[in-house]
């Protein structure tokens, strides 16, 4: 009676785990529960954790995004200042822009070939 019991509780503990990591929970325990509580375990164990290849996608999409507005933005005022023509006043503008394309070049988000080309626009 004590080793059945064990055996669920453990098949609970794996369970518990399995959820914990983004899987269903009732798989796991009915899988403990038939086969044995260490081999639900191991499968688990070789399973990726759902919970954080969720975290990491939506941090890299985060990025992505933060990218995306840094270009749009160095695009605009490119363009701005390539139509109005002003280069007095704009001076400290341009400049900010062109640390900001410096850095999204560092950072790779940028190939060599596009800062040359966005630096060319602003400085026109």
């Amino acid at each position: 009676m004590e080793l059945f019991l064990g055996w669920l509780i453990f098949s609970g503990v794996v369970a518990y785990i399995a959820s914990s990591r983004g899987r269903l929970a009732l798989d796991y325990f009915l899988l403990s529960a038939l086969l044995s509580p260490l081999v639900g375990l191991i499968v688990l164990i070789t399973k990726s954790n759902l919970v954080e290849e969720a975290r990491k996608t939506r941090i890299r999409r985060e990025d992505q995004d933060q990218h995306i507005e840094a270009l749009k933005s160095a695009q605009t005022l490119g363009a701005s200042v390539e139509a109005s023509g002003q280069r007095t006043g704009s001076s400290q503008l341009v400049a900010d822009e062109l640390e900001k394309l410096a850095n999204l070049r560092d950072k790779g988000v940028l190939s060599e070939e596009e800062f040359q080309a966005r630096k060319s626009l602003l400085l026109k």
